[in-house]
């Protein structure tokens, strides 16, 4: 309306050239509408000229304000505009360029803000001021901000770079930098080192803003930009120095997934220190065999020694040994257990007391992962670890491998509480320890799953899962879309989102070979298939995991071993039924429940009992099945796994076919909803496919 009112006797070109300089914008093209008109002919002026038509009826007062609300490009408080003009009279020049809708006043927070009226004036305005006037501009915010608000560090950089002021700039930055650290404001600090480094600097204040900066986003849960200020900082360094920091990179890179980079970095540090690094999974076995004989002959007594009495290049050798046993933990066991073993001798030799506990909790996490036959020598090691450090980074890891150790002999209330407790310690600190999280969080969702408290698991994995996603840690986004963290997305019937996390996690897999983390995301594949009831599928997912598994001697970790070859026997136990492979099928599940029965974890023996039902019931044989059930659930009871055991009483209770069947059933469904489970008749194939075959 506006223009067809101004412009009714102009051209089209006047009218489209006049629309294109004000963008669209009512309040600029009321402006260029009354400074022209069509008693100007067909020249229109430009928002520049409009602006440049007024300012000789400014005042140098006026002018003043214009220049620094352009060079803020922020709305300013009153008081702080004021202390940047040095003007007297600053309310009556303000209410002149409100009038003339230069700029506007706004309420905010109970504190009036000033800035020009709309961005295409600030920017209009800023482009006629001279380099002169902006840099002064500049310099004069920047002293109000550090004179009114001095919290406010990143504006002042910001001012003070802009105006050339480089080294006030840095040295600015840097105190913010080490105020928000001393806060533990990591995230806050890593970002203000990094607008430092990017200023001119000396290569010995690079070096110390660098290694301010990898430890800000270590703490921070930043992880890969951590290891890259390390590889940065690294490049300045030499001799052990360089050394463990490069171990500190390679171990940021492991801990949160990025595998490749992380073991080709460690890879070139052990090569450095004239350690070898195992090509094959049976020459770590062997490796790893020879040093526990050596760690039982020697055993744990060491004479303890400050660190300041340690050759540096010895406790660098340590720092490697230590980065490629925790580094390669959920990564590569059977590898990160024989630098552990190497780990516990180096340092029980050398004898630092801080490396002594670290060592004997790494060496307790892998004795213990092999199940309850190393139960006495486990907690012997983390007691003697917890004598030595009760720090409570250090407690928070101790308890981390607790819980570890706990989850993979079956123990699964002692288990949850361990890792409950770490998780506690590492939120109550404010630094970030990524690799005690993820791990932590990761075996209490195998607790949980296994005790059934399915609400829980899932509110901790979708939690887990965001942090992961927000901080770019691979590592964690794996283990909480695998293994039994599968089925919190299971539990709201999300198939979809399941297969989405399964499929992202196995895309950003790095580093080759097979290790923990594939055969936990082989795990999610099978409880997946389980769950939609694709037979076909979970046979394949579960014969390759198991093969691939006993390759990379993973065999060796029943908490995985165990569920792998369930869902293998199960799998081949369904497709029996009525498949010209029912021979070969049988003898397979067979193979694998023998295998089960004789792992050293609770939850081996209640399952094969489950397996043998199915076997009896497919053979005909119902009374030999209800007593196999029978028993499962005895033994599920006393394993501490009540759905499972619910679900062994719900098969049973519909094979004897009394009048009890039903209340069972029931029972059982009533279970899993009080778990939040949508579809509980699809759940119960994940802890006994057969019944779901058998109900069809």
């Amino acid at each position: 309306q506006l223009l067809s009112t101004q412009l009714l006797a102009a051209d089209c070109e006047l009218v489209l050239r006049c629309h294109e300089e004000a963008q669209g914008v009512p309040f600029l093209l009321w402006e260029l509408c009354h400074a022209g008109g069509i008693q100007r002919g067909h020249e229109w002026p430009s928002l520049a000229q409009v602006l440049e038509s007024r300012v000789s009826a400014l005042g140098s007062t006026q002018s003043a304000l214009l220049d620094t609300l352009a060079a803020a490009a922020r709305p300013l408080p009153w008081v702080l505009l004021q202390e940047a003009t040095g003007a007297l009279d600053l309310a009556t020049a303000l209410e002149r360029l409100r009038a003339q809708r230069f700029v506007r006043v706004q309420e905010r927070d109970g504190v009036e803000h000033v800035e020009l009226y709309h961005d295409r004036v600030r920017e209009t305005w800023f482009a006629r001021m001279s380099e002169d006037a902006r840099r002064a501009c500049f310099s004069a915010l920047a002293r109000a901000f550090e004179a009114l608000q001095p919290d406010a560090d990143e504006a002042s950089v910001e001012y003070r770079t802009a105006a050339g002021e480089l080294e006030a700039a840095a040295v600015r930055c840097q105190e913010a930098a080490r105020r928000a650290n001393r806060a533990f404001a990591f995230e806050r600090a890593a970002r203000l080192f990094g607008r430092a480094l990017a200023l001119p600097l000396r290569d010995e204040a690079r070096a110390g803003l660098l290694h301010e900066r990898a430890e800000a986003c270590a703490n921070a849960g930043d992880c890969v930009s951590a290891a890259d200020a390390y590889l940065s900082l690294a490049a300045l360094q030499h001799g052990p120095s360089q050394m463990q920091t490069e171990c500190r990179a390679a171990f940021q890179f492991l801990i949160s997934g990025h595998v490749a980079r992380g073991v080709e970095l460690l890879r070139a540090v052990l090569r450095e220190q004239g350690c070898s690094f195992p090509e094959t999974p049976g020459s770590a076995l062997a490796s790893l065999l020879m040093k526990r004989l050596r760690v039982r002959i020697r055993g744990h007594d060491f004479r303890a020694r400050a660190e300041a009495e340690v050759d540096p290049y010895a406790l660098a050798k340590l720092d490697a040994l230590g980065v490629a046993a925790v580094g390669l933990s959920m990564n590569d066991n059977i590898r990160g257990a024989d630098f552990a073993a190497r780990f516990l001798l180096e340092a029980l030799a050398v004898g630092e007391v801080g490396r002594v506990a670290q060592a004997l909790a790494a060496e307790a996490a892998f004795l213990g992962r092999e199940g309850g036959r190393n139960a006495q020598r486990t907690a012997a090691l983390l007691n003697q670890a917890r004598q030595l450090d009760a720090a409570s980074t250090a407690r928070a890891s101790i308890e981390t491998a607790a819980g570890m150790v706990a989850a993979c002999r079956g123990a699964w209330r002692e288990g949850r509480d361990h890792c409950e407790l770490a998780l506690s310690l590492l939120r109550a600190q404010p630094r970030a320890a990524p690799w005690d999280f993820t791990t932590a969080q990761l075996f209490l969702s195998v607790t949980r799953f296994n005790l059934g408290e399915l609400t829980a698991l899932s509110r901790d994995v979708h939690a887990a899962f965001d942090y992961a996603k927000s901080t770019g840690n691979l590592y964690l986004s794996a283990a909480m879309s695998s293994g039994s963290a599968t089925l919190a997305c299971l539990i709201s019937h999300d198939v979809e989102e399941a297969e989405r996390r399964l499929s992202a996690a196995r895309a950003a897999r790095t580093g080759g070979g097979y290790h923990v983390q594939d055969a936990m995301l082989g795990l999610a594949d099978c409880m997946i298939a389980a769950y939609v009831n694709d037979d076909e599928r979970a046979l394949r997912a579960s014969t390759e995991l198991v093969a691939r598994m006993r390759a990379a001697q993973l065999q060796r970790v029943p908490t995985l071993y165990a569920p792998a070859l369930h869902a293998q026997a199960s799998a081949a136990l369904c497709l029996a039924a009525d498949d010209a492979r029912a021979p070969q099928l049988l003898e397979v599940a067979r193979a694998a429940t023998r295998t089960l029965s004789k792992l050293s974890i609770t939850s081996a023996a209640p399952l094969a009992l489950q397996l043998r039902a199915g076997f009896a019931w497919r053979g005909g044989d119902v009374r030999a099945a209800i007593v196999f059930l029978e028993q499962a659930e005895r033994a599920f009871d006393a394993a501490a796994m009540p759905l499972f055991a619910a679900t062994a009483r719900s098969a049973r209770a519909r094979l004897q076919g009394n009048g009890r069947s039903d209340l069972a059933v029931r029972e059982a469904e009533r279970r899993l909803l009080e778990q939040s489970v949508l579809c509980p008749e699809r759940i119960a194939r994940v802890f006994l496919p057969w019944l779901a075959d058998h109900s069809a």
